[in-house]
This record gives C-alpha cells, structure tokens and sequence, in this order.
C-alpha cells in the first residue's frame, strides 16, 4: 500500500511505472496486470498467483483479500502517520521540471509548473492547463467543508475533538456533521466515515479546491484550536485510544490532523492558493512559538509527541530556538531522558524529538543548527536502555554512503568539526563512528513531507565524494588521537580501511606511540595489533585484508612491542590467543599448551615460584598457568613453592590447590602420602590441609582421607569441593549425594546427578528435593541452570513405580514455581482430578470459607506466597477427571464432581467451587469434531448449575489464548469461532443446557467479531 496527495496518485504512478519500462518488462506486466475500478470487480478475482493488481481509489473493501491472490497496489490517499507504508517519493523540484521538459513543456513554463506544483503531481494536475482537470463536484459547496479541511481528522469518541468541531464551525456539533454527512453519498467524496473517525481523504487536494474560501478568521479559529490540543497535560495514548480508555482531553487523530494543516499552511500556502492577507508560514510560526512554556519547559515540546515531526516542518525556527534555550540548563536532561518502564519494556519520549530533528537535518539551510543541538544532547545524555540516542541520530545525518541530509559534503565536514570544537567527547565518538568499516548498516531518516528542503540543489552521491569522506574522518581520527591509548585502539580497529595514504600516516604514527606506552596500556594496544596481524596474516584471499606491505609494517610494529621478560611473555601467551589453523585445531591447542608449559617453565627457572604466582593473579583464567605449571615445571622445589603459597594456617591459594590437584591425578594414589608429608613438614592445620585436597579424584579414597582430618576439616572439604559430572557407582554416587547434602550443598549434589537422575533411590531423591528446600528458602536459587536440573529431577522420577504419587504431589507442589511453565505432565495434577479432598485443600489457601469476608483476615506473608502458589497451579491445571487418551469415564467423572461438591459443604466453600468445577470440565476434549463429549454434556445436564455454565464459558474464551491479526483483518477470526460454537451448539440437541450455553457463547464471539471489525476501520483510519 502506498500514500498518494490526491485519489489517483497512487494508480496513475504506478501504470506510468509500467508503461516506462523496458519492452520486455512492459510486455510481461501488461500481460498480468489488472486495474481494478470497484469492489464488486475486485471480488470476482480470486485466481492466486495469476495476476497482479491496481487499485483504483474508488475499491474501498477488496484490497485486503486481493492481495492474497497477487501482488496488489493500492492507495491510501494521504495520512499523517504513514506508519508501515510506503509513501510516494515526491520529485524533486529539478526533477519534476525535468520530467515536464521531457514532455515537450517549454524550460520556463516546466520549472513554473514544478515550483507552483510543489513537487506533488496532485496539484500539478490542478495547475497545468494541458490536464482539463475541473474542480470535483463537492468543491461547489465547499463552504461546509472548510472546519473539515482545517481539522483535517477527528474521533467522535472523544468530547474535546466534538467541541473542537464545533468551534471550527461555528454550530453546534450536531448540526455540522449533519451537513457533513450528505458529502458521504457524493462521487468522489473528499471525506470518509469509518468507525466513529472522520477523515479528509486527501488535504492536499483539499486546500486546492478549497483555499479560497478559507479567510482571516478561520485561521484565528484554527490557532485557538491548536491552542488547545497542544497544550494539554495528558497527552492521548494510543492504546487506550483504540479501547476508548482515553483520559487525554483530545485524541491523537485531531492532534495529527491539526499538525497536517499547519504544515500544508506553512510549506505549501503559495501551491495551494492560500490568501488570506496575512503570511501564512508567518502566522504558523507565530502560532508554535506562542505555545505556552515551550521555551522554559522541556515537557511542553516532548508533549507534542507524534506531531512534532509535523511542526518542526511546519514551523521549525521557533522550535529550534526553544530547544537551544533549554539546552542551556543542566537540569533538562532528567526531563527528556527519562524513561518508565512498561511491562519490563523501558519507553521516553525521546524519539519523537529525534526523528523531528532527523526530519529536518535535510535542509541544509536548518542542517548546521540541528546537528549541533543534537551533539548537545549527546552531551548530556546520562544513557539509558531505550535504543534511540541522540548519537545514533547524530551519526544518521553524517554517514558517508547515506548522509541523512542535502548539505553538501563540504558543510558536512565543516559542522562535524564545529562539533568537535564544541563537544569534544561527542566529536570524537562521531568521528570514530563515520570511520570506514567492513560491514555497515543504518535505517533512512525521515524525510520532509512538503518541503523541498535542498533536494531540487542536492550535490550527487559519488563513490569520490564517499571516499573524501572517509579520508576527511580518518584525518580527524589521526589528528584527535594524542597519547590516549583507549583512542589508538578504537582508530586501530578501522585503519586496514584507511586509503593507502592514511594507513601510512597511521603506521608511522604508531611506532613513536608504541616505543612510549608502557603497563597494562602497552598490553592492551599489543592485543589489539597482535588480533589485527594474526587475522589479516590469516585470510590473505579475502579482498578486506591489508596490502602486504601494510601486514609487513604492522606485524614489525608488533614484534617491537614484544618483551624478552619472561613474565610478559607468559602473560601474552594467556592473554593473548594465537589463531586456530582451520586445517587442524586439536593439534594447534596443543601446541599453543605446550608453548604455555615452556614459557611457565622458564619464568619459573629465571625468576622462581613467586613469578609464577604472580602471573596466576594477573592473567583472566588462573588454572591455566596451574596446567601449564605442572607439565613444563620439573623443579620439585619450584612446586613445592607454588604449593606452599599462602599462610599455613589458612586454606591455601587457588594456585596451590589446582596444582596439587593436577599433580594428583598424574601421579596417582603415590601422591597422597607425599602431599601429608609436606603438610607435616610445613606445619599445615588440617584445613590448609583439607584445601589443598579440594581438586582430587572424587573417590571414597579421598574421602576417607578427609575424614582423618577431623570434622572441621571435613566439613571444609565438603562445603568449598568444586563438583562435577560423577561417573562412578550408583552406591558410590548416592554416598556423594548424602555428603553434600549434609554439608548443606543440595544444589551441588542436583548438578552432579545430572543426567544420572533415574538411577537415585527415592530416598536420594528426597534428600536433595529437602536440602534444596532449605537452601532455596534461604536465597540460594542460583541460576536457570539449577531450575532445569530440577525439572529434569522430577521428569525422570514421574513414572516410576517405586515412588508415592501422593508424595511426590506434594513435592511438585513445593517446587511449582520452578516447575510451572514445564509441560502439564505433573502427579500433582493427577491427584487434583482423582483426589477432590487434595483440590479443595490447594483451594483451601486461596479462597476465604463462604461465612468470611475476604477483608477480614489478616495474613502472613507465608500465607500470601502459598495463596500466589496455590492460585497458579488452579490456573495452570487442565486436567480432567476420568479422561484418558481422549475418553472420558463417566462414572469416574461423576464421583469426581459429586466429592467435590461434599467437600465444598465440609470445608464452606461452596460459593467459589462451582467455577473450578466449570473450569475443569471446559478442558475436556472434543470427540470426532463436536465439543463438549457426552459424558462432560450430560454433567452439564445433570449439575444444572448457571455458576458452573458461566465459569465453562469464561474458560473456553480464555482458551484462545494469544493471537495475532494482520493489520486491518477485522472479526474473521471472531466469526470462524462463533460459527465453530453455532455447529457444536446444533449437534447437542439432546443436551438442551449444554445447547443454550453453547449458543450463548457463538453470540459473544460475533459481538467481538464486530467489535473487532470496529477497531480495524478505526485503525485504518490512523495508519493507513
């Protein structure tokens, strides 16, 4: 779909568009295209993948279903949100004037026509002579029309946009639309009625016709109108909009319609003919700039929201000028920054001021201001989690190969270094994104509606002019650098696309930087280098990598940076990845293992134990030095060293365990009266001692080992003993699951069970479900991983024979919240569909007895959590009594109903039991196409129950769950439904209440259904 000016924009371009095409082209589209004139042709037309469409703009209901036979273009005249569609590209006002040329118009009469035009071919038929276009009928009386054309668009929902009318009118609003709607029957109407909204079709087209009736004193009417709609303090949401939940005075439609003519008054008044002896652009922005508190309050310009766009075409000096006044304070910041987060979704009102600002960089004659106000705002924006920023919309406008502008390159480069005087941070951060890169995206910015904003003088987009670009950045790049080594790696990162002179200026530039950077600075930039030369060393086909004269420099420049101290050395091995061949990676990790080995070995030889202890705490991943440490080390006293760190009388460094860790299980059993004599010889408490074991083979070896050591040192052990996948016995398994859980480490023991869990003793099982219990309870619920190694628990236990179903409910129970959103396989279900006692005894927590008022009893804030529990395990259960494999048993059925009854009168709750029992039965399956099933029928029959019914109906709409529409799809959805619920109501004649309740339910489905189709013609109305 496409938004035209005037009725047959849309048509006429794209049959033009056709018949412009090259011959063969032309041929094949003529051969399956149809223009269609009227809906009652377009329905006749339901051939798929046969022909493609033209609307006419008199088809109105068949575009939609069109489109699902063919490619279909349609038009939607003209609306101010546009959102989703693509509007027609007006021509330049040089291109339009081409084009006349082209058509044998004469130079001077072809670029009249394109200015007067206004670059909209809407009103260049109304102008040009040759077209014999005539006013359309309705423009006879367009007297009546004028409040219409002002107001443009407006809901008849909302009180304010009737008063508004009104005053427009000069009548009462019941009278005006009266009048209004007799141009509703007229050929060609210029406005439209759908859903409560009214609409002028196409405004442009409009004021054409109508510009000469319009005088002095509607445009007063109109400023006090706009006075009003702008300046209100809720602004309309579009949401509560469409469920006509609207708290703002005025809606969003009257808002834009508004804003639409403001702009038309101010960009295109010569176009359309306005006189109304005053300057009408004057006048707008007189209007806009007498809004109150617009220079003083931030909240005033954020509250035009959607329209702002509209009115920073329209009027944008003011506009402009407020915003550079407000920008002066620091506090502002708070106000257009803020966020408020809406379902965990964070929303500001930013955006809206961006695109505003995007939309009118496109002007050169408004580029520099805008992109300075825009740098500003990059400045004090304090970052948030909403995606728009002012310096993505700052880099939008600059972008080599689609500047968001018509200024010329040379302006381009001049503001982006006006704004690097000004906001150095920010400079920096645009130039450095406006560097050359291998890959880049960006989403065109807004363009102006009416305004030619520099296009018809638009300097022609060259690869030349794209790559002065870039070397005009890069330039600024080298110049900002300086001695800021978090700079050359950003400059670093872009240079291989550097033209050949800037990578030269970049290489020679580098080496003085690179002799001087010392520490953890000279770390990071030999990273960086190293990442670079090993990646363009390694794809030397690609045609991305550096000349090799260039790979030559900088592979130089990075062997400069490399140090002959060992500790460096080792640190970069660590550090620093070498590439994987792709030829052999198994062989390559090995290699780069051994060179780790060699280079700790000889740090170890030159410098001692401590070196390496210190390289352990500098590197990211400490283990990996104790690996390298135990394969290259063969000094005994060195690893002694190593495992000696530390004070005697504390457990002992993470260095030291590993090592003896890996030792241990290279040397095997041997190892173990070697580590106890060193204990003894350096004085170890059995703590220290205990620690060093953490990393040992997970055996009752071990573990008898640490029992000599005393409970204290035990219990170390087994609360800091880092746990893995167990491969042992199962007896040996469970022991390890009961030691862990006695030290309080439930979560460790779920982790090692994994996926073992089927091979557990029932009592294993409860021993971790209770440990985990305890240790949930006491805020220890890890992570994701932990809830799916406990669902993973209870789906391997479900089936099992050895374990008490009612038992195992009760665990599920327990654990629901983990266990929620897993499938509906749960014991704890099945005993609610066989148990009526265990159901009323979950309902029991949620729902007050019949004799209390629900706000009488005070509760704790255990009570509320086992209520949140209780109430969505109700929600969540679908299971129902006596239904097996699609069958339901209808003695089983009956008992469960009839104990749930009698327990509802034993425990006084006999008001709320009815709805759950109504609930259940809603779940019950279909059998051979007809719901519901006899059985669950016949309790209907017998309950007799209005309560009971209800509560089936609620739940059986509640069980279409989400759904998506197509944008303007309207009830069909709703209509399917409800004749689905007519059929089934049809085949239950037997059953005369079920036959009613499922009456009843087709009968809400097609109020929705019309409902539905309400909110579509309503939708079309704001986006089409």
């Amino acid at each position: 779909m496409f938004v035209g000016d005037g009725p047959d924009e849309v048509s006429a371009v794209a049959v033009a568009a056709i018949r412009q095409a090259d011959k063969a082209s032309r041929e094949f589209l003529e051969a399956r295209t149809l223009i269609v004139d009227t809906d009652e042709a377009g329905r006749s037309l339901s051939t798929a993948g046969r022909y493609g469409y033209i609307l006419s703009p008199t088809v109105k209901e068949v575009g939609g279903s069109l489109a699902n036979f063919g490619p279909t273009v349609s038009t939607l005249d003209y609306r101010p949100t546009g959102n989703g569609y693509s509007r027609l590209e007006r021509p330049s006002i040089r291109e339009m004037g081409e084009a006349l040329k082209s058509m044998s118009y004469g130079e001077e009469e072809a670029e009249t026509l394109a200015r007067k035009s206004g670059r909209s071919l809407t009103i260049l038929q109304r102008h040009d002579p040759r077209s014999g276009s005539r006013p359309p009928p309705w423009a006879e009386e367009g007297e009546r029309l004028v409040p219409a054309l002002l107001a443009s668009s407006w809901s008849t929902q909302q009180t304010g946009d009737l008063e508004i009318i009104a005053e427009l009118s000069g009548s009462s609003y019941e009278d005006y639309e009266l009048a209004l709607r007799r141009y509703l029957t007229k050929q060609d109407t210029p406005v439209d009625l759908r859903g409560g909204f009214w609409k002028l079709q196409a405004p442009v087209d409009a004021f054409v016709n109508l510009s000469h009736l319009i005088t002095r004193r509607h445009l007063e009417s109109l400023a006090e109108a706009a006075f009003k709609v702008f300046t209100t303090e809720v602004s309309p949401n579009f949401a509560e909009e469409r469920f006509g939940r609207s708290m703002a005075p005025y809606s969003s439609l009257l808002r834009e319609g508004i804003a639409t003519t403001l702009l038309i008054i101010a960009a295109m008044h010569e176009e359309v003919g306005l006189e109304v002896g005053l300057d009408p652009e004057k006048f707008v922005h007189d209007l806009v700039a007498n809004l109150p508190g617009l220079r003083d309050d931030a909240r005033v310009i954020l509250g035009l929201e959607g329209q702002l766009t509209y009115l920073m075409e329209a009027a944008p000096r003011p506009l402009l000028a407020a915003l550079e006044h407000l920008l002066e304070g620091d506090e502002v910041a708070a106000v257009l920054f803020q966020e408020i987060s809406s379902y965990g979704v964070p929303h500001s009102k930013i955006p809206n001021l961006l695109w505003a600002l995007e939309l009118l960089a496109w002007d050169p004659a408004y580029f520099r201001r805008t992109a300075l106000l825009l740098a500003k705002l990059a400045s004090k924006d304090p970052g948030g989690k909403s995606g728009n920023r002012p310096i993505s919309s700052l880099r939008d406008l600059f972008t080599a190969w689609l500047p968001g502008t018509n200024a010329p390159m040379v302006e381009r480069i001049a503001v982006v270094d006006e704004i690097i005087a000004e906001h150095p941070q920010v400079g920096w951060q645009l130039v450095t994104m406006l560097l050359p890169t291998l890959q880049d995206t960006k989403t065109p910015t807004q363009r102006p509606r009416y305004r030619d904003a520099g296009a018809s003088d638009k300097e022609a987009l060259t690869y030349e002019i794209i790559a002065e670009t870039y070397d005009a950045m890069a330039d600024r790049a080298l110049s900002l650098v300086g001695d800021n080594n978090a700079h050359w790696i950003e400059v670093a990162e872009a240079f291989p696309r550097f033209s050949p002179e800037r990578r030269d200026q970049f290489l020679a530039m580098l080496v003085p930087h690179a002799e001087s950077t010392t520490g953890e600075e000279r770390v990071e930039l030999r990273r960086t280098l190293r990442r670079l030369a090993d990646r363009h060393a390694r794809f030397r086909q690609a045609d991305w990598v550096l000349p090799e004269e260039d790979l030559k420099r900088l592979q130089e420049i990075v062997a400069s940076m490399e140090t002959l101290e060992p500790f460096d050395q080792a640190r970069a091995l660590f550090d620093e990845w070498d590439p994987y061949p792709v030829e052999d990676i198994a062989a390559s990790e090995r290699a780069i293992e051994q060179r780790r080995a060699n280079a700790v070995a000889n740090l170890a030889a030159t410098s001692g134990a401590e070196a390496v202890i210190r390289l352990a705490a500098t590197v990211r991943f400490s283990r990996g030095v104790a690996f390298a440490a135990v394969t290259g080390i063969k000094d005994e006293s060195i690893l002694e060293h190593i495992l000696a760190d530390g004070d005697p009388q504390t457990p002992a460094p993470d260095l030291s365990t590993a090592v003896a860790g890996m030792l241990r299980h290279r040397r095997g059993e041997r190892y173990d009266a070697e580590i106890f004599s060193l204990a003894e010889r350096l004085g170890w408490t059995n703590v220290r001692t205990a620690s060093i074991l953490l990393d040992w083979p997970e055996e009752r070896r071990t573990w008898d080992l640490i029992a000599t050591l005393g409970q204290e040192s035990e219990k170390y052990f087994w609360q800091n003993r880092r746990c893995y996948r167990f491969e042992g016995s199962r007896e040996v398994l469970e022991e390890l699951v009961h030691r862990l859980v006695a030290a309080g480490r439930a979560g460790s023991a779920l982790s090692i069970v994994h996926p073992r869990e089927q091979e557990l003793s029932w009592q294993a099982v409860t021993a971790i479900l209770g440990g985990r219990i305890s240790e949930i309870n006491a805020g220890e619920m890890s992570s994701d991983i932990d809830g799916y190694l406990l669902r993973e628990l209870f789906k391997s236990i479900r089936s099992r024979k050895d374990v008490n179903q009612l038992e195992l409910a009760h665990w599920e129970y327990a654990f629901f919240p983990v266990l929620e959103y897993q499938d509906g396989d749960l014991a704890l279900y099945d005993r609610m569909a066989s148990d009526p006692e265990f159901f009323i005894s979950i309902m029991k927590d949620v729902f007050v007895a019949d004799h209390i008022d629900s706000g009488e009893n005070e509760t704790t804030p255990e009570q509320r959590d086992r209520a949140s529990i209780s109430h969505r395990i109700l929600m969540h259960n679908k299971r129902v009594p006596g239904q097996e494999n699609g069958k339901i048993d209808q003695a089983e059925l009956d008992a469960w109903i009839d104990g749930m009854n009698e327990e509802a009168l034993k425990h006084k709750r006999t008001k709320i039991v009815p709805s759950y029992i109504g609930r259940t039965l809603a779940h019950a399956a279909e059998v051979e196409g007809i719901w519901p099933p006899p059985e669950v029928a016949s309790a209907i029959e017998r309950l007799r129950s209005k309560d009971v019914e209800h509560a089936i109906m609620i739940e059986r709409f509640n069980m279409r769950g989400v759904f998506t529409k197509s944008a303007f799809e309207g009830g069909d959805q709703e209509r399917d439904l409800a004749t689905q619920y007519r059929r089934w109501s049809a085949a239950n004649v037997k059953f005369p209440r079920t036959k009613a309740m499922l009456a009843a339910i087709a009968e809400s489905w097609d109020q929705d259904a019309k409902r539905a189709d309400e909110y579509a013609e309503r939708d079309k109305f704001r986006f089409e």
